[in-house]
């Protein structure tokens, strides 16, 4: 279930440029680890919902679903459901 991201630093940068740009793919997949548990066996839910779930910000958790979506972890339903915010969001699935 590794996700290919591409690192953030350029050939040029530092050792240290390298260095955080692996430890935000490495934050980012355990991210992804922890949505998922927070998700199997739950009935499908917001990001927002989700995020509440699995003890995370509701920003990390929307950037990790759909990078979770490209890996076929997710789906994606048409029916929303208002945030806090009043906003509509898409639900989500396990898959």
């Amino acid at each position: 279930m590794q996700l290919a991201l591409r690192l953030r630093a350029h050939h040029g940068d530092p050792e240290t440029s390298r260095e955080a740009a692996r430890s935000m793919q490495d934050g980012a997949a355990h991210h992804r680890q922890v949505i998922l548990h927070a998700m199997r066996g739950k009935p499908a839910m917001t990001y927002v919902e989700i995020a509440t779930v699995a003890h995370l910000n509701p920003i990390a958790t929307a950037r990790r679903m759909s990078e979770l979506l490209r890996m076929g972890s997710v789906q994606r339903l048409q029916e929303t459901r208002l945030t806090p915010s009043g906003r509509p969001a898409h639900l989500w699935e396990a898959i």
